[in-house]
C-alpha cells in the first residue's frame, strides 16, 4: 500500500466530483466513503481501503453526470493501484 500522500490529488478530484452531485444525501454518503478511504490510507489498512473504494465506486456509478462520473472512476482506478495487491478493479 502506498503512502496516503500519493493519492492526495485523486482524493481532491473525488471531492470535486462529489460536490457536483445534486442529491445532498448521495453527496453526503460519497463524502463519507471518500473520508474513509483517506483514513484507511492513514492507518495503512488496505482491506478497509478496498471496501470503501468499492462503496464509493457503487455510488459514483449512480451519478447522473457522465463527465464527473468518469473523472471519479478514473481517480478510483489510481487509488486501486495505490492500494496494491488485491486492490484491482472492484
Amino acid at each position: 500500500m502506498d503512502d496516503r500522500k500519493s493519492i492526495d490529488a485523486e482524493l481532491h478530484t473525488l471531492r470535486s466530483c462529489i460536490r457536483g452531485c445534486e442529491d445532498s444525501r448521495q453527496r453526503s454518503e460519497m463524502e463519507g466513503a471518500r473520508f474513509q478511504i483517506y483514513a484507511a490510507f492513514e492507518h495503512r489498512d488496505p482491506d478497509a481501503a478496498r471496501r470503501w473504494a468499492k462503496a464509493l465506486r457503487a455510488a459514483l456509478i449512480a451519478v447522473d453526470h457522465d463527465e464527473l462520473r468518469g473523472m471519479g472512476l478514473d481517480a478510483l482506478g489510481v487509488i486501486d493501484s495505490a492500494i496494491g495487491d488485491g486492490g484491482g478493479a472492484l
